[in-house]
Formats: structure tokens, sequence, C-alpha cells
């Protein structure tokens, strides 16, 4: 379980670096590696035997992965609202 949390604060830096890279390279797809490294790999804990399919551990994983794809999909949102507002900034000039 701590391992899990360990992995988890890794992760979020990782988000937060990765988010950077995003918005510097103005780059929207950027930002859904790590969520999908973080499913692909929760997936993997699992089906390797490291984690237990017990409820714990389960709702564990899929809190922290929702937290994850929540914050790309905010992203996003973001990010494609922004390039709206620049789009209609720049039409109407």
């Amino acid at each position: 379980m701590k391992q899990i949390l360990i992995a988890f604060v890794a992760a979020t830096v990782l988000l937060a670096l990765e988010d950077a890279l995003a918005r510097q390279c103005r780059n929207l797809l950027w930002g859904g590696i790590l969520p999908l490294a973080a499913l692909l790999g929760s997936v993997g804990l699992f089906a390797a035997g490291t984690l237990t399919l017990q409820a714990q551990s389960v709702l564990l994983c899929a809190a922290l992965n929702g937290v994850l794809w929540g914050l790309w999909v905010a992203g996003r949102r973001k990010c494609s609202r922004d390039a709206e507002v620049e789009k209609r900034v720049e039409s109407e000039k």
C-alpha cells in the first residue's frame, strides 16, 4: 500500500512536468501519456500478482487513476478554451 502512495506522488510530479511540457509545445496529446501509463501500470500490477484483487487495492488504484484522468481531461478542456479565445482575438484584429 505504501508503494502505491509513493508511486502516486511520483506520478503527480511527473504529471506536473508533463503538463508544463504540453503547454510549452502547445500539444494536447503530451498530457495523455502519463494517465495512460498509470492505467497500464495498474493493470500490469494486478496481472503480475504484485497487487491482490482486494477491495482496498482496487479502490485505491481506481481513485488514483481517476484523479490522473480527471486532471488530464480538465487540462485538455482548458487548453481548448484558451485556443478558442486566442483564435477569436486573432480574428477580431
